[in-house]
């Protein structure tokens, strides 16, 4: 109500409380949503750094529940910050991944949008400026699977492909994209930490 409303300063103050109590009660779910709003109403307001972080998040927490929808949702609105950027090819990238994880499970793009009265002109606006970008690139993306398009969305990139500045991703640690594609793959705590050789305490750490 209160977005709608253009009330962004309640609404994220509320969205703020909304994910503390999440994390205090350990719904996943809930903190999923709550990251997703706070990254909206950073989006509206113009904060794009701040709008990355929480989007990555979210990444990361529906990767860990294994939401393919959500993580769908989130390579698709991380997409679109890339545009912002001028980050052509990997909003290509991220936006092909994000379709053919969509096809993949059978749900329509937009449809597990959790802010319909702004995803359709986002997503229209993507298409338009994704028109001009190297088909090649959109392709790469379609290609990926679940696991590599989220370590592609999360990774620290080291120079624009697209002539743009680099800029900075979510922060991660190679341990920490290592630890997050296996657990993409289903791997519990346990198997991780067999696999990378470290304790289950690291990996639940990371």
């Amino acid at each position: 109500v209160l977005l709608n409303q253009g009330d962004h300063a309640r609404a994220t103050r509320y969205f703020e409380e909304a994910l503390a109590l999440a994390r205090g009660i350990g719904s996943r779910h809930s903190e999923y949503g709550s990251l997703y709003n706070l990254a909206l109403m950073a989006r509206v307001r113009g904060e794009h750094e701040r709008a990355l972080h929480l989007y990555a998040e979210g990444l990361k927490l529906a990767a860990e529940v294994g939401d393919k929808a959500d993580i769908a949702l989130c390579l698709e609105r991380l997409a679109e910050l890339a545009t912002l950027k001028g980050e052509l090819a990997r909003a290509a990238r991220l936006f092909g991944a994000s379709e053919a994880l969509l096809e993949a499970i059978g749900i329509s793009l937009g449809v597990q949008a959790k802010d319909h009265s702004l995803h359709e002109p986002v997503t229209e606006e993507l298409r338009v400026r994704l028109e001009d970008t190297s088909l090649e690139a959109l392709a790469e993306g379609r290609a990926m699977s679940p696991e590599q398009a989220i370590g592609y969305a999360l990774e620290e990139p080291e120079a624009s492909r697209d002539g743009a500045p680099a800029a900075r991703g979510a922060g991660l640690t190679k341990r920490e994209l290592e630890v997050l594609r296996l657990v993409a793959r289903g791997m519990s705590n346990a198997e991780i930490a067999a696999s990378l050789i470290v304790s289950e305490h690291t990996v639940h750490r990371h």
